[in-house]
Formats: structure tokens, C-alpha cells, sequence
């Protein structure tokens, strides 16, 4: 019962130990492209306002890089290149079928 801000909010604290604000909207995704799994994606966009990235979770993930949006390693999870578009554009995007 919480917002998709209040969970992004709590996911980021929860997995990197930073938090974020000015979070926006930018894409929904009915992914089904990694079968038997399906995925309701949800992007959003944040700005950091405090607290040094590390990983909580390391069973979850090993660990993260940061890349400039124009070289990012490969490959990527199905929505992130849309999602980037997204962002960079400022159009919101709703994939449902």
C-alpha cells in the first residue's frame, strides 16, 4: 500500500543506502521477454540527495559501476535502453500488450 515514489524511495535506501528525491514517472513495461518470468516494469527517474552508494544486498548483486549514459556496458536488462530514451527525451512511454 505504498506509492511507487514511497517504494523507489525505500528500494534505493534499502539496496544501495542512499536516498533520492524529485522522482518522476517515465515508463511502464507488461515485460514478458524473459519467460517463464514476467515483469510489470516501472522506470522512474531520481536525483541522489545524500548517502554514499554500497552494496546491502550482496546476495542480490555483486556490485555496481557507473558509466556515462553514451557508453554503457552490455548487456543490459530488455527496458533500460528505452528507459534511457525516456529520460533523455522527457516523453513518458506506456508498453501494456
Amino acid at each position: 500500500m505504498e506509492s511507487f515514489e514511497d517504494c523507489a524511495k525505500r528500494e534505493v535506501m534499502e539496496e544501495a543506502g542512499i536516498k533520492i528525491k524529485n522522482i518522476a514517472f517515465v515508463r511502464i513495461v507488461n515485460l514478458q521477454d524473459y519467460a517463464p518470468k514476467h515483469y510489470v516494469h516501472i522506470g522512474l527517474t531520481a536525483e541522489w540527495e545524500s548517502g554514499e552508494p554500497k552494496v546491502l544486498e550482496p546476495d542480490k548483486c555483486a556490485g555496481w559501476g557507473w558509466y556515462s549514459l553514451d557508453a554503457l556496458p552490455s548487456p543490459l536488462f530488455k527496458t533500460l535502453p528505452d528507459d534511457i530514451e525516456s529520460y533523455k527525451t522527457g516523453r513518458t512511454y506506456y508498453d501494456v500488450t
